[in-house]
């Protein structure tokens, strides 16, 4: 099963992956051990996913979470451009914005769960990608742990803001 999963991921054409998704969420995950993490490569990024997951499933198998954010990064996002992904998780979406505006762009990843948190980093640390992440969550006011916008941008000195993913 592990070999054909991987020919599937590495072939150029995918079909019917919507339904082997649906195939693998009702009856193969339900019968994994808790906590079942994969070393995966996803358009050139490596990440550590857990396939009990959902959106961690749909990037293993289907090669991205959420096809139509990934089409509008790949739109509006360019080389130099300084981006923040609030809701960072794992950085499904965070270390493909950092391939998008390489290495004079920056990216910041705010994300407030602490278990996730750590595995955000660590897919940094797969990827040597230098992102600026923060253990914080956005409210509308300051409590402590939570910050406004605002109030991050200007104790940051961040110059610009040129895409923000929510």
């Amino acid at each position: 099963l592990l070999r054909m999963v991987n020919f599937y991921r590495g072939s150029e054409v995918r079909p019917f992956g919507s339904i082997l998704r649906k195939l693998y969420l009702k009856y193969v995950q339900k019968r994994m051990r808790e906590n079942k993490g994969v070393i995966a490569k996803i358009d050139g990024i490596k990440y550590k996913l857990n396939l009990n997951i959902n959106s961690e499933v749909e990037a293993y198998y289907g090669g991205g979470y959420e096809p139509t954010v990934i089409k509008i990064m790949k739109k509006y996002l360019g080389p130099g451009m300084i981006v923040m992904d609030i809701g960072a998780r794992i950085g499904l979406h965070t270390f493909r914005m950092k391939k998008l505006v390489g290495r004079e762009g920056k990216v910041f990843a705010i994300e407030p769960d602490e278990e996730t948190f750590p595995i955000l980093l660590e897919n940094a640390r797969l990827n040597n990608y230098s992102i600026l992440a923060e253990n914080k969550a956005f409210s509308d006011r300051n409590t402590g742990k939570e910050i406004t916008l605002d109030t991050y941008i200007s104790t940051t000195s961040i110059p610009r803001l040129d895409f923000i993913k929510i």
